[in-house]
């Protein structure tokens, strides 16, 4: 087992014997995770998915999404939480990848002067961006002498 995290993605890679067949190790996974589930933050945007890989196996299959009356965003989420899914438990499918992902985001740029001027601090922004934006704002802000992190703030 190996990972890697950073702000706001955690990979998690698990490697098996080559003796175990790879539905009974997908299956051990998922219930793990299920097991998890009520250890994770609360509202999390983007739910645990598993990739089975074979780093031998080459693609053999890319299709494009497009849409003419849909935002991109709803495609692409159309595409991670509904075809991913399905098409992953096909039988004989190894992994099946996104690329090119249209996340909804938020970008802020704030001009420390002026906020220093009306008397508004980082953190009163950061507090008003989270009260007003259902997926809570995370990233980074800037200043010529401080950066702030924004983060999710977790309740149990």
């Amino acid at each position: 087992m190996t990972s890697a995290s950073a702000l706001g993605f955690t990979q998690i890679t698990l490697q098996f014997d080559l003796n175990r067949q790879i539905d009974g190790t997908v299956s051990d996974t998922l219930s793990a995770i299920n097991a998890a589930t009520p250890y994770l933050p609360v509202g999390i945007p983007y739910p645990p998915t598993i990739r089975k890989v074979n780093p031998a196996d080459t693609p053999i299959l890319v299709l494009g999404l497009t849409s003419d009356t849909l935002p991109l965003t709803t495609v692409d989420a159309y595409a991670e939480n509904i075809l991913l899914q399905k098409i992953s438990q096909i039988s004989g499918v190894g992994l099946v990848g996104i690329g090119g992902q249209q996340k909804p985001a938020v970008r802020v740029q704030l001009d420390p002067e002026a906020l220093a001027a009306r008397g508004i601090n980082l953190e009163d922004v950061r507090t008003a961006l989270g009260q007003a934006n259902v997926d809570l704002p995370k990233g980074t802000l800037n200043s010529p002498r401080q950066t702030y992190t924004l983060n999710t703030t977790i309740s149990c």
